[in-house]
């Protein structure tokens, strides 16, 4: 008796079990339902056909084959994809206040086309969201490296011969042995407003040669003069006045210098042209002597 009692209380709880059991069985056949491309599952477990960009549902289909009724958006409204929603969107309004002006009006399948007006370009906000700032000019000392458009803001880089320094600060707030000055690449929408003026590369002549003679081996400075363009009568001339192997050298490397340099502006404060550095660097590298060019952009911050 006891046990035909356990088995009636079992019996009546069984429909309940059954039914959330048929329930999981329905909501997980509809979580694994493959529609064809185009179309899809409604909460019935039917495949409906999407509603085209520039209309929005209306009516659900109601069995496998048939159509959904689709109706177009109204003016001003717009969809931009295929779709299942009630609701088309508002087109978008292009606003004089906030220096925009329209390109393309809004149609029922594609939004309102706005952009920034002449002088202006688009700033983004945030991933949604963008506002139209104006362009800025270069600044003392630079140049245009690319010119505002609607899209971005003037890019701006150091005239010839000057740079833009960077403070790297040691992490230590109370250790300001390691702050320093590197120049910096050019300067676009995407950096702050209250960037530093651009400063003069001052690069000492002598100074280079003595480091340049320092990391190149001895028996590749003439190859390496060469190829700055200095001539063998000179190259020769250097080694007859100077019987040191190192005073000769620095000659060499003088008369690649001096031929940039107007006439009186030889002398011990003379500072380098960045044109003469960068054709050095690339003549190291191209004798596979990038470890020296790598140590001469590190002492003298070139980036």
């Amino acid at each position: 008796m006891e046990g035909a009692g356990h088995r009636r209380r079992w019996d009546n709880k069984a429909p309940a079990g059954t039914v959330l059991l048929l329930m999981c069985v329905f909501i997980h056949s509809l979580a694994s339902m493959v529609c064809p491309p185009g179309d899809y599952a409604t909460e019935k477990g039917i495949c409906c056909n999407k509603c085209s960009p520039g209309f929005k549902l209306v009516e659900e289909c109601h069995a496998a084959g048939q159509r959904s009724n689709c109706t177009p958006c109204p003016l001003g409204q717009y969809t931009d994809q295929m779709n299942y929603v009630f609701t088309c969107m508002s087109c978008k309004r292009c606003l004089a206040s906030r220096n925009e002006v329209q390109v393309s009006a809004c149609q029922s399948n594609q939004n309102t086309i706005c952009q920034c007006k002449y002088g202006y370009y688009k700033s983004n906000i945030d991933s949604v969201s963008s506002q139209c700032l104006k362009c800025l000019p270069c600044g003392p000392n630079e140049m245009v490296k690319q010119a505002c458009t609607t899209e971005r803001n003037t890019v701006c880089t150091c005239k010839e011969n000057y740079y833009r320094p960077v403070l790297i600060v040691n992490e230590d707030p109370l250790d300001n042995s390691s702050v320093k000055a590197l120049p910096q690449s050019p300067v676009g929408e995407q950096e702050p407003p209250n960037l530093p003026d651009c400063v003069p590369l001052e690069i000492k002549v002598p100074d280079l040669i003595y480091t340049v003679l320092d990391l190149v081996p001895v028996l590749q400075v003439k190859q390496l003069v060469r190829t700055l363009g200095v001539r063998d009568i000179e190259i020769e001339q250097a080694e007859m006045d100077h019987r040191s192997c190192r005073e000769a050298h620095y000659q060499m490397l003088r008369v690649w210098t001096e031929r940039v340099l107007r006439a009186g502006e030889v002398g011990q404060g003379e500072m380098l042209h960045w044109p003469l550095m960068q054709e050095l660097l690339d003549q190291l590298r191209k004798m596979h002597l990038e470890w020296a060019a790598d140590e001469l952009e590190t002492k003298y911050g070139i980036q």
